[in-house]
């Protein structure tokens, strides 16, 4: 199996770690447990840092998109011409892309504030919520393809 299609299939069962911990970690929150509340930090915090890491991955592999949004972005705003369309670029991958990298920056400031129930706690938590929807999208539309790659991995093992 190509390594892209290795990269996306691991974002699935990191991405529902990630959510199922900072589920467990919103809801700690809101108890008197502490020692609960942190444990399932940690854990979400490990499984995060995984999710990121394969992030990073997919990023990589998708880099011409990037590149391509990144130029159609400096050409608009070079011309003003605000309502040119990019070919082929989704804008819900484009709000993904800057939700993700809102939910990273609350995530990484949580890293420096101590304790439950902080207003940055709760805005990543409302933000995480709206990814996993948003990620859940944008892998059910991509399914097909990525199913393809499991099919096309059995046909090489078998011949």
């Amino acid at each position: 199996m190509k390594n892209i299609f290795i990269v996306d299939w691991s974002l699935m069962p990191t991405g529902l770690a990630t959510a199922i911990t900072g589920i467990k970690v919103h809801v700690a929150s809101e108890g008197t447990n502490h020692e609960i509340w942190h444990q399932w930090s940690l854990w979400h915090v490990v499984c995060s840092l995984l999710f990121l890491i394969c992030i990073v991955m997919h990023v990589k592999y998708h880099w011409g998109w990037y590149k391509l949004w990144f130029r159609n972005i400096h050409r608009m705003s070079k011309s003003g011409d605000s309502n040119r369309k990019s070919p082929r670029q989704s804008k819900v991958t484009k709000v993904l892309t800057i939700l993700m990298a809102a939910v990273i920056g609350t995530g990484v400031a949580l890293l420096f504030i101590e304790g439950p129930a902080t207003s940055v706690g709760k805005v990543h938590y409302i933000l995480g919520l709206i990814l996993v929807i948003l990620c859940t999208g944008h892998t059910v539309k991509r399914f097909r393809i990525l199913k393809k790659s499991l099919a096309a991995q059995k046909l090489k093992i078998h011949n």
